[in-house]
């Protein structure tokens, strides 16, 4: 996906917004509000997750991940989803998990920026038709994990980004967005922790002529398994 186009399609024909809010560290009492304001202003991809602390924990062994992604076949059997998927999954996890279960990932979701552009599991997982789906994609993890390989430094404060920001009239926070999906990525931003929308929304208002309900991204974790409820724009 490239330009102007603001879908991607999965594996099973199902589409998805390219662009979604994340709710990471978001307080339980300030979710609701959070993504109500979101989809206000566009978003139709949310992307929630048990280990979050705003949705029922989940098990953590690869085992019970499998068992979860079974269950999620189910779902998907059943018309009660659109799309599964997994996240933090490597290559070597992809393909037991693969060997062990009937469908492929339609998306799996791992932490891509700027500065860690995860180029071989992109690779790989073109090859097996999964869609990467970016989560930290303005580097937030430097932050939060004073030991991440890039810890302290910033692409919104990067020099290159901040010239092509001054010379389009944009934000650096929207040249890093552009950035991800001018490679064909899903990139999932988080809410601003105080609950308010900035002028990253511009790009996901014009997914409201495009797209109907919300999509939400549900998970349980070890790498974790995602679904897209039916009924939805995914």
């Amino acid at each position: 996906m490239t330009g102007e186009s603001t879908m991607i399609t999965l594996n099973n024909g199902v589409q998805m917004p390219a662009l979604g809010l994340g709710i990471f560290q978001s307080p339980p009492e300030e979710t609701a509000t959070a993504v109500t304001t979101a989809l206000q202003h566009g978003y139709r991809l949310i992307d929630t997750a048990a280990v979050h602390g705003n949705e029922k924990a989940y098990t953590s062994e690869f085992d019970s991940t499998v068992a979860a992604y079974e269950a999620a076949q189910k779902l998907l059997a059943d018309g009660r989803v659109r799309a599964i998927g997994v996240s933090n999954f490597s290559r070597g996890r992809l393909d037991d998990l693969i060997e062990r279960t009937d469908v492929v990932p339609a998306v799996n979701q791992v932490e891509l920026h700027p500065y860690f552009i995860q180029r071989e599991p992109r690779e790989a997982h073109a090859g097996l038709g999964i869609v990467t789906q970016a989560w930290s994609l303005l580097c937030a993890v430097n932050l939060y994990w004073p030991d991440a390989p890039h810890a302290g430094r910033s692409p919104l404060q990067d020099p290159v980004i901040t010239r092509i920001a001054a010379k389009y009239g944009k934000t650096p926070a929207q040249i890093v967005l552009r950035w991800h999906i001018e490679h064909g990525l899903s990139a999932i931003r988080m809410k601003r922790h105080d609950g308010r929308t900035d002028r990253r929304t511009e790009a996901a208002r014009r997914l409201r002529a495009r797209t109907g309900s919300p999509t939400t991204s549900s998970s349980a974790r070890c790498g974790r398994v995602r679904a897209c409820p039916s009924g939805t724009a995914a």
